[in-house]
């Protein structure tokens, strides 16, 4: 009994490394398997996705009519995802210069903890130069009883 449950354990392990090396595997020119691990049950697999996805660079980002798009927008827009996900899908939308979808970042800047607020932030950063709505959000955010989200709102709007 004790050895079918240390081979379960270690089967599982297996199979979550391998789930990881396909994260790591994603590179910006190919995004086929992006998807599937954006709908995974698995948070740690959404969370992993969505970070090395912000690592990359991308020479030309998806348009919104993307299907990455829409699957990093809906994780964005639901109001049941785990709100580090949110943020790292904010910073990601932002770094796409999506500014049409700056309004979910926004939405999303009302429900989530301050630290995943803070990379919604960074995302809005990248959209503030062409969304007046994304910089009216930033210069709100001067405000904001967090301290790194303050300093780092007014920061930006200095460098502006």
């Amino acid at each position: 009994m004790i050895l079918r449950l240390a081979t379960c354990l270690l089967l599982t392990g297996c199979f979550q490394g391998r789930h990881l090396r396909t994260v790591t595997s994603l590179s910006s020119g190919n995004l086929d398997k992006t998807v599937r691990l954006l709908d995974s049950d698995h948070r740690y697999l959404r969370l992993s996705t969505l970070q090395h996805l912000n690592q990359q660079s991308w020479r030309s980002p998806p348009t919104s009519a993307d299907e990455t798009v829409r699957a990093v927008l809906a994780r964005l827009e639901d109001n049941n995802e785990w709100c580090p996900i949110r943020g790292q899908a904010a910073l990601l939308i932002g770094q796409w210069q999506l500014v049409q979808h700056a309004e979910a970042i926004i939405h999303a800047l009302e429900t989530c903890d301050d630290e995943s607020r803070f990379w919604m932030l960074k995302g809005l950063e990248h959209l503030g130069e062409q969304s007046s709505l994304a910089k009216g959000t930033i210069q709100t955010l001067r405000n904001d009883p967090d301290i790194f989200i303050r300093t780092e709102a007014t920061a930006w709007l200095e460098a502006q």
